[in-house]
C-alpha cells in the first residue's frame, strides 16, 4: 500500500511538473509574440513619423521656398566655398554675381600675361 501511495504521489508530481513546464512554454511563446508585435509596431510608428517629417519639410519647401529654393542652394554653395578661403575667378556675366548682390557692380579686371585686360 505504501508503494502504491508513493507511486501515485510521484505520478501527480510528474503531472504537475509537466503542466508547469507546458504553462511556462506557453507563457514564453506568448511573451515572444507580444515582443515581436511590439517591435513591429515600433518600426511602423518610426517609419510613419519619418514619412510625416519628410512630408512636412516638402510642404514647407513648396509653400515658402518655391521661388527661393535655388537661390538658397546657391547661397549655401557660395558660403561653403568662401568658408574655405578659396580664390575664385568669376566671369562678369556669371549668375553668381547676381546671387551675392554684385550684379552691375564694378568688377576688377585681371591682367593676363600678355598685358590685356579682361572683365
Amino acid at each position: 500500500m505504501h508503494k502504491q501511495k508513493t507511486a501515485e504521489q510521484e505520478r501527480r508530481q510528474a503531472r504537475l511538473i509537466a503542466t508547469g513546464r507546458k504553462e511556462a512554454a506557453l507563457q514564453d511563446k506568448e511573451a515572444a509574440i507580444l515582443k515581436a508585435e511590439g517591435e513591429a509596431k515600433a518600426i511602423t510608428l518610426v517609419a510613419s513619423a519619418q514619412a510625416e517629417a519628410v512630408q512636412v519639410v516638402s510642404v514647407a519647401a513648396n509653400k515658402y521656398f518655391q521661388k527661393n529654393a535655388q537661390l538658397n542652394k546657391r547661397l549655401d554653395v557660395i558660403r561653403d566655398t568662401f568658408s574655405q578661403q578659396t580664390k575664385i575667378v568669376v566671369p562678369s556675366t556669371a549668375d553668381i554675381l547676381s546671387v551675392i548682390g554684385l550684379e552691375g557692380a564694378q568688377v576688377l579686371p585681371i591682367r593676363t600675361r600678355s598685358g590685356e585686360k579682361e572683365e
